[in-house]
């Protein structure tokens, strides 16, 4: 080995440490807005609904300070090919926990509008429920990457036909609501792009667990971390 290179690797992992660090606290963050557009629509709360969209300016400083310490990383250390991989991963599944973000934030700003319109409340079963199933695989995501869980990134993947089912049926049972009353087209066209932004929250939750599943045979030692923090908060790896 040549002298100091031992250093060199050890900084290098180090840095992956607090590159993923800073990918859970913003998955964090993500999963807890996701939370409170879900909690506002369930209960019609159009001031809960307007601290979502105020909340996003946290999440895309967090995928800023993950871009450039990827650039910093490539700059100083010159990783190798399989190492340069996981620094791009990183920037990757950055980009898409801040699309998450971007889509929580179009849902949010929808149901401000939606909330107003108390009568149309029993036409959002259907979307709450879609929301609950997205919840859950937001939650296995997080929880693949910070294991490096192989197996629920792969059960993230499957279960995303699912939810495109899923969502093919709300979005015909909400057509059928303004065929039937077109005085609603406006309020339906409004919760069709809630129901467009949480399938869009799936595809990118499965684009994360495609990611994954390459980091695990890239650095399968990185695979043994403990789990994260509960959403919101700073995730910490000892």
């Amino acid at each position: 080995m040549k002298p100091g290179h031992g250093h060199i690797s050890e900084r290098f992992n180090q840095e992956i440490e607090d590159l993923r660090s800073r990918l859970l606290a913003m998955g964090g963050l993500v999963e807890a807005q996701l939370d409170r557009a879900l909690v506002a629509l369930q209960s019609a709360d159009a001031e809960l609904a307007f601290r979502v969209v105020a909340g996003d300016d946290a999440v895309d400083a967090l995928e800023s300070s993950i871009d450039d310490l990827c650039a910093e990383v490539i700059a100083r250390r010159q990783p190798t090919a399989s190492d340069l991989r996981l620094v791009l991963s990183a920037t990757r599944i950055a980009a898409a926990l801040e699309r998450i973000g971007d889509e929580v934030h179009r849902i949010a700003r929808m149901l401000v509008s939606l909330i107003e319109h108390e009568g149309f409340k029993p036409h959002y079963e259907g979307v709450q429920q879609m929301g609950q199933r997205l919840r859950r695989q937001l939650h296995d995501t997080l929880d693949a990457l910070a294991r490096m869980d192989a197996a629920l990134a792969d059960s993230v993947i499957i279960n995303d036909q699912a939810i495109d089912e899923l969502d093919q049926r709300v979005t015909r049972r909400l057509i059928g609501v303004m065929q039937q009353d077109p005085s609603s087209a406006e309020r339906v066209v409004e919760l069709l792009w809630v129901v467009r932004s949480l399938e869009r929250v799936g595809d990118l939750a499965r684009n994360i667990c495609r990611d994954i599943l390459q980091l695990a045979v890239v650095r399968p030692e990185v695979a043994a971390t403990p789990g994260r923090e509960p959403a919101g908060r700073p995730a910490t790896l000892s």
